[in-house]
């Protein structure tokens, strides 16, 4: 199954631009980023220093926050991806 998951990442058209550590690095930074905000929020709205995601989202809008958040995980997972040295 590894060598499947290699050639299917070494066939992607961005894959050698993204061997770039600096490149790497700022997506994973910015994943944190835009995850922690979210994280934050959360902490924040639940002891009421500021307004709550279900406040200002609604139950059925907190898939949004959601959705960020967990992209926000995976730019991180493929900004600290460690490639195989060839």
């Amino acid at each position: 199954m590894k060598p499947v998951l290699i050639l299917l990442a070494k066939s992607l058209i961005l894959a050698d631009y993204f061997r770039s550590k600096k490149l790497r690095l700022i997506v994973g930074w910015t994943g944190i980023l835009i995850s922690s905000v979210f994280f934050l929020w959360g902490i924040l709205g639940f002891i009421t220093f500021i307004p709550s995601m279900l406040d200002v989202f609604g139950v059925l809008g907190l898939r949004i926050p959601a959705g960020i958040t967990i992209f926000g995980l995976l730019m991180a997972a493929l900004g600290f991806w460690k490639f195989d040295e060839d």
